[in-house]
């Protein structure tokens, strides 16, 4: 979103600097100027949308740039006779073009060059004189108040700005070191919660390979399960924890396809109670047999697929065909199997 914005006031930025130049070419063309600086002019404005559509150079340097092109513009017109009542109104169109870009040093450049395009007027062109009649006094006067109104109205509002865009940079950072904060908390609790689970799966397990009762077996198994359900919670804790660290790295190794999906059918079957549903694979005979990529993750997605499947199924539906791998193994795996492709012989 920021980058999206910072290309528009770019793109905007580039406009205003073809039109203020189109418009300053003509005014020279019809006042018979300098007509070597509409060569220039056109350079200049031809450098800065080459800059933008190339996007050549950091973002400050096309700014700078265009900034420096209009306000060199700017002072070329208020160096001239016949507008000298006019540069208040230039000087109010770059405070207002060039407002955009939150730079208090543009503003003080256009009121240094408003006092420096007087100057000229004062002491070599002798257009600001004692002679000058009390209108154009008055205008030069109002004009001087307009700019300085301006320029100061437009750093009150760029001081507002970067105050509102430090409180939302500081809130910003409160929220990411709460989200870490909160990270490093699950990691511990998992960490300090796998060792119990861990060993309700294993006295399970060890209970399932003695004789047992038929009642106790049951019992035991759902131990069993429950605990690596648990186990499961668990993993996808510590996985949240390291997105949001930016730790997470996906395994990178061989797996049979086909073990992957007979152990989320195992699973699945064994933790649903919706005995009446079937559950048709159709698996595409384009998808090899052995594939590269982190098997446990791709498990995991497809068993929250598969459970889904089975619980937004209606009751009446006798039958449930989940074409799951038609659609979405090509999706997984295609990764995977560029990877497979580049590591074959």
């Amino acid at each position: 979103m920021r980058a999206e914005e910072q290309t528009g006031r770019h793109l905007l930025l580039a406009v205003v600097t073809m039109l203020f130049s189109g418009l300053l070419s003509v005014v020279t063309a019809v006042l018979g100027w300098e007509f070597w600086m509409i060569i220039l002019m056109a350079v200049g404005c031809c450098s800065v949308w080459v800059l933008h559509i190339a996007r050549i150079g950091s973002d400050s340097f096309y700014e700078n740039l265009s900034a420096g092109l209009l306000l060199t513009e700017f002072f070329y017109f208020s160096v001239h006779e016949t507008s000298l009542f006019d540069i208040p109104a230039v000087a109010c169109i770059l405070i207002l073009a060039l407002f955009m870009l939150n730079k208090k040093w543009i503003l003080h450049m256009i009121l240094s060059l408003y006092a420096l395009g007087l100057l000229y007027h004062t002491l070599i062109l002798h257009t600001i004189s004692r002679q000058m009649q009390l209108q154009e006094v008055f205008h030069l006067g109002l004009g001087l108040v307009v700019t300085i109104s301006g320029a100061a109205l437009a750093r009150y509002w760029i001081n507002r700005r970067n105050v509102q865009r430090k409180w939302y940079e500081r809130i910003f950072n409160e929220l990411e070191t709460a989200g870490k904060q909160n990270a490093v908390f699950l990691s511990n609790v998992s960490h300090e919660l796998r060792t119990p689970i861990n060993m309700v799966i294993g006295i399970s397990e060890v209970a399932l390979g003695r004789d047992l009762p038929p009642e106790i077996r049951t019992d035991m198994a759902s131990i069993k399960l429950a605990g690596k359900r648990l186990s499961t919670q668990i993993n996808n804790m510590l996985d949240y924890t390291e997105i949001v660290e930016g730790t997470l790295t996906p395994a990178k190794k061989e797996y049979m396809i086909t073990s992957v999906l007979n152990d989320v059918i195992t699973m699945t079957a064994l933790q649903s109670n919706r005995q009446h549903l079937e559950l048709v694979f159709d698996i595409d005979p384009k998808v090899p047999a052995q594939l590269i990529g982190d098997a446990e993750k791709i498990s995991h997605v497809f068993k929250i697929l598969l459970e889904n499947s089975i619980k937004f199924s209606p009751n009446s539906t006798s039958c449930s065909r989940l074409n799951l791998l038609d659609k979405y193994v090509s999706q997984f795996n295609n990764h995977t199997l560029e990877q497979k492709r580049d590591c074959s012989p």
